[in-house]
């Protein structure tokens, strides 16, 4: 049986991580709105050998400024930055895809943890009950629009 002090504690912890997702999703989200304003994003194909000995078609991004100089080639994907504001949108990119990703995984985790101590008891709803293991009472299953909302 699970305490409700238990089951409290897990449910925030799992709130908080949901929060902190959120958080973090938006950064992400607003540096790459930022990045791809700069951005030059033209569409390109290059070859490049595969395992096979074979050669593969890449279709890719440029990904560099915009108003860059040269042609759409594979060095477009692997060309050193040398503009410092443009670097700077791109390590921004780099570290809050990377926090937003390390978020999402402790949410995750804490999701985990909260459903191990579910009641889950599927009798009722496909969805399963929501209250603690060892709960008194009748289920309570969540619908649909509550899981979005």
């Amino acid at each position: 049986m699970v305490t409700g002090s238990e089951f409290d504690k897990a449910s925030a912890a799992a709130h908080e991580a949901l929060e902190a997702f959120r958080v973090a999703s938006s950064r992400r989200d607003k540096a790459t709105e930022d990045l791809r304003r700069v951005q030059c994003l033209a569409v390109f194909k290059y070859l490049t050998p595969g395992p096979d000995g074979e050669e593969w078609e890449i279709e890719t991004e440029c990904g560099r400024r915009a108003g860059h100089e040269g042609d759409h080639d594979e060095r477009a994907t692997v060309e050193t930055v040398h503009d410092a504001t443009f670097e700077s949108l791109v390590n921004d990119r780099g570290r809050f895809g990377m926090e937003a990703a390390r978020a999402g995984r402790e949410f995750d985790e804490a999701q985990e943890a909260l459903a191990a101590l579910e009641c889950g008891d599927t009798t009722s709803s496909a969805l399963g009950c929501c209250l603690r293991l060892g709960h008194d009472g009748d289920h309570v299953c969540p619908t649909h629009i509550e899981i979005v909302a």
